[in-house]
């Protein structure tokens, strides 16, 4: 199997409760991602995108000034990083997931190569469909969906292994962008 597909499944969970409260933040469904970050942190080493999620929906809340919203936001990313900890290794976790991002081992396995077009088509087909429809200054598309989809973008050029968590956390991006009757 997969073991990342759970970070997939993750990251697409913390987006969709942050989608979903973006405009109630007296929600209490964000408090329900340090739970989750405790899960994610004992399956796999992906649990860090659950920060650029949280980050990502900071920076909408400071660009829509909310600060009620971004308060709760940072409330919830502290107690997602305290999360971090509850595992075996403790704090060592990180340390543990530098090490397998900077093994020299990467270099060998094909997933974790950087991205070249036509390598492997679907990416290929993705980034192309996400060139096309890009467009930054359309006013449907959310600050955290923009930011989350230009990172996760730039994450996989430098590894291919991150195409899901670019499909996923720049769907939403890619969606606002399609040519509408409307």
């Amino acid at each position: 199997g997969r073991p990342q597909i759970v970070g997939v499944f993750f990251a697409l969970t913390f987006h969709h409760i942050l989608h979903k409260t973006r405009q109630n933040p007296q929600s209490w469904r964000p408090f329900l991602l340090p739970l989750l970050m405790i899960l994610w942190v004992n399956i796999h080493g992906s649990f860090f995108a659950g920060f650029t999620i949280i980050g990502a929906y900071g920076m909408e809340a400071i660009y829509s000034k909310n600060k009620e919203w971004f308060l709760q936001l940072l409330f919830v990313g502290m107690l997602c990083l305290i999360a971090t900890i509850i595992n075996p290794y403790g704090i060592d976790v990180i340390t543990a997931v530098e090490r397998s991002l900077n093994s020299v081992m990467t270099g060998y396995i094909s997933e974790w190569r950087p991205f070249v077009f036509g390598s492997v088509m679907g990416v290929s087909i993705w980034l192309l469909a996400f060139l096309i429809f890009n467009n930054l200054q359309n006013q449907h598309a959310k600050i955290a969906d923009k930011i989350l989809a230009v990172a996760w973008l730039i994450v996989m050029l430098f590894s291919v292994r991150n195409i899901g968590l670019l499909a996923v956390l720049g769907a939403p991006y890619i969606a606002a962008n399609l040519p509408s009757d409307n």
